[in-house]
């Protein structure tokens, strides 16, 4: 017997190739999910450039503190203590846009710089308190600025400034016409903006709140405001400063307390970078601004320097995720700016920060002041120090000079006259002749008392007694005086001779009455009486 293999059925071949045809489809879809969908690579950032002056235009940087990225790719930085504006082409050549100065055509403290719509440059002047418009080199007007404390940052849009002031509590704007400097403040829920910037294409307002570390933006046509968070794992440990909006729609924010810039792509805040090609940290940064291609520049304003890096890789759209909030959700204290140091280096030098930059006078334009002269020191006279003698020098003899006129007789007076100068110690001086007469004191011959006698004749004329002339009185002084030395006798000489003379009188007459009472004693005694 033959034995033939049974074919299979049409029915049978049929659900193999479905069962088949399932596995493979299940196998293929567990590979889609998870895999998930395709994603662009998030764009990163290289430092690859660090300026520390500009040739030709700057020797050094003193206090970067706002940095900006023309339409034509040209860099212009805010020098806050030197320089003032200067400008790189995209060739790299350097330029003095305005210097540093207190004239009309300087800029005096330039703390925050933009450029309008019409290519005029805004510059912020800290210390004269206005906003200067400048066409290439000419100021064409200044209006006030909206505080009086340092404008961090401008921004604008078609007719329209923005411009944050730090320690304000305010965001303000004002039209750049004829209206300009007319500020008013901008609702919205951030309480302290020290950052502000407008997209390319002018339709949307990002805003840097340093009281609460948190980036706001708001669609201008709708007005809608959304939070895009806090940088950082904590709010609390960033100090955010300047904000820029780069060509993709990503936003960038500087760190000022923890020198690092965030960029914020697909809702996700990360550390763009941190420091120079050199590897030195960022000290202190106020400023960001995005350029061509992606690329960053930051005021390093402790170091005194501008680092700038490249983007690579990248092209993801940055949108906000959160829901619009009506207000702060955290608070946050007031953001300080740095003190810059005299010399950058190239490790972090702790530093306190200031609330703001301070205004200060330039001193590349000084105002020109005569000083004062110093009065020139005077040297005392130096005062002759008395030498002790063992016994007074005797007194000179008085030297005859010529004159007409008498010597008037001494008289005694009820006070003893002064003594005549006593004479260098050259002066030779000696014994006095008793027998000499001392002669007369204003003339050859002797003169009478009051008087003068004549040398041929004999006759004496009176003198006449009138004030400043040889009678007076001052003259009597000096030849009394001169009449007392010229005889030795002091001042003292006749009131001792009275007082010896009465004392002898006392004497005698003691004497005399001690005489007669012991004669009369012995003479008449009395009896019975002990004489």
């Amino acid at each position: 017997m033959v034995l033939h293999r049974a074919r299979p059925s049409a029915g049978r071949t049929a659900i193999a190739v479905a069962v088949l045809a399932t596995a493979v489809t299940a196998v293929l879809g567990l590979v889609v999910v998870a895999a998930g969908p395709a994603t662009a690579t998030p764009a990163t950032w290289i430092p690859d450039r660090v300026t520390t002056d500009a040739p030709g235009a700057a020797t050094s940087f003193a206090a970067p503190n706002d940095v900006r990225y023309t339409t034509s790719g040209a860099l212009l930085l805010a020098d806050f203590a030197a320089n003032g504006v200067v400008r790189r082409d995209p060739d790299g050549t350097w330029s003095v846009v305005a210097p540093l100065g207190t004239d009309d055509r300087s800029m005096w403290n330039p703390s925050a710089l933009t450029e309008a719509a019409d290519g005029h440059l805004l510059v912020a002047e800290a210390g004269r308190r206005t906003v200067a418009e400048l066409d290439g080199h000419d100021v064409l007007r200044r209006f006030p600025a909206p505080s009086r404390r340092a404008v961090s940052e401008l921004a604008t849009t078609g007719d329209v400034l923005f411009a944050a002031v730090p320690g304000s509590g305010a965001l303000w704007t004002t039209g750049t016409g004829a209206d300009a400097g007319t500020w008013t403040a901008v609702d919205g829920p951030w309480t302290d903006p020290a950052g502000v910037a407008v997209s390319s294409d002018g339709s949307t307002l990002t805003v840097a709140d340093q009281a609460t570390d948190t980036v706001w933006q708001e669609d201008l046509a709708t007005g809608a405001v959304t939070s895009l968070g806090s940088p950082g794992d904590d709010p609390g440990a960033v100090r955010l400063r300047g904000v820029a909006v780069l060509d993709d729609g990503s936003v960038a924010v500087v760190d000022n307390g923890g020198g690092r810039v965030f960029v914020r792509q697909d809702g996700v805040w990360t550390v763009a970078f941190s420091g120079a090609p050199d590897g030195s940290s960022l000290a202190n940064p106020t400023a960001v601004a995005a350029g061509p291609e992606g690329r960053l520049a930051v005021a390093d304003y402790n170091r005194q320097r501008v680092v700038e890096a490249a983007r690579v890789g990248g092209g993801a759209v940055s949108s906000p995720t959160a829901a619009p909030t009506g207000a702060p959700t955290a608070t946050g204290t007031e953001t300080p700016s740095p003190t810059p140091t005299d010399v950058a280096t190239s490790e972090p030098v702790p530093v306190t920060p200031t609330p703001e930059p301070v205004p200060v006078t330039p001193t590349p334009e000084p105002v020109p002041v005569t000083p004062t002269p110093e009065p020139d020191p005077v040297t005392p006279a130096p005062t002759p120090t008395p030498t002790a003698t063992s016994s007074p020098a005797p007194l000179p003899a008085p030297t005859p000079t010529p004159s007409d006129v008498a010597t008037p007789t001494p008289t005694a007076t009820s006070s003893p006259a002064p003594l005549p100068a006593t004479p260098s110690p050259g002066t030779p001086t000696g014994p006095r002749d008793p027998a000499a007469r001392p002669p007369a004191l204003h003339g050859g011959t002797d003169a009478a008392p009051g008087g003068h006698r004549d040398a041929s004749s004999g006759a004496v004329a009176a003198l006449p007694s009138t004030p400043g002339d040889h009678g007076d009185a001052a003259a009597r002084d000096v030849s009394h005086r001169a009449v007392l030395a010229a005889t030795g006798a002091g001042p003292l000489a006749l009131p001792a001779l009275g007082a010896v003379a009465a004392v002898l009188a006392g004497v005698v007459l003691h004497l005399h009455r001690r005489h007669r009472s012991v004669h009369r004693s012995r003479g008449h005694a009395r009896p019975g009486r002990r004489p």
